[in-house]
């Protein structure tokens, strides 16, 4: 299955190899100049390097393909707040809630400025590199797809063992019985001479 560039630049993005998505993605801007994820990727890549210039360009130009993406807006609140423009980043912030409201990264980035928004404070976070804290992350879809066939497994397993484990136990208890006592069915002398019929048959079985 052949896989695209914008899948590898995710797959890179994954393994936090920042640098190599850039590498990837930018020399194929004009074949993926309407892909919105082609942009908000390539955008958190060079926001993860440090690069401010060209995240805010390509976070503009994921917004005019798709203007009320919360991650996007989030993305760019923290952008915003990297430069130490609180106001900003708290306007992107509630613009990604009006689409989102339990959007838990734009909150915790409110929280954050309401708390501890000072310039001193946001600058030792650059420098420090805590300011990725407030970073949107770049799901992996296939997770929840390996999770919920795990899942999926460990129902059906669960439902066979329900099913027969009874009969299974219960097979073994029959196997495991002791055997009922025959002496009384034993035959007296007489009864043995006389077992058989004149024509062959048995008496007794």
């Amino acid at each position: 299955m052949a896989t695209t560039l914008l899948e590898r630049g995710k797959k890179a993005f994954y393994r936090k190899k920042y640098n190599d998505v850039i590498t990837l993605l930018e020399p194929n801007v004009i074949q993926y100049r309407d892909s919105f994820q082609f942009y908000y990727v390539l955008g958190l890549a060079c926001l993860y390097t440090g690069d401010a210039g060209g995240a805010s360009s390509y976070f503009q130009r994921a917004r005019q393909i798709k203007m009320r993406d919360p991650d996007l807006l989030t993305a760019q609140a923290a952008l915003f707040l990297r430069r130490g423009d609180t106001h900003q980043a708290v306007e992107y912030c509630l613009e990604a809630l009006e689409y989102a409201p339990s959007h838990k990264l734009a909150r915790r980035t409110l929280d954050f400025i309401r708390k501890k928004g000072d310039a001193d404070t946001i600058s030792s976070c650059v420098e420090t590199g805590k300011i990725t804290r407030f970073y949107p992350r770049l799901t992996n879809k296939n997770k929840p797809k390996i999770a919920l066939v795990l899942g999926s497994s460990l129902v059906v397993l669960g439902f066979l063992a329900v099913a027969f484990l009874p009969r299974a136990i219960a097979s073994r208890q029959k196997a495991l019985a002791p055997r009922a006592d025959l002496s009384s069915f034993a035959l007296d002398s007489d009864e043995r001479s006389s077992s058989v019929d004149l024509d062959g048959s048995f008496r007794y079985v």
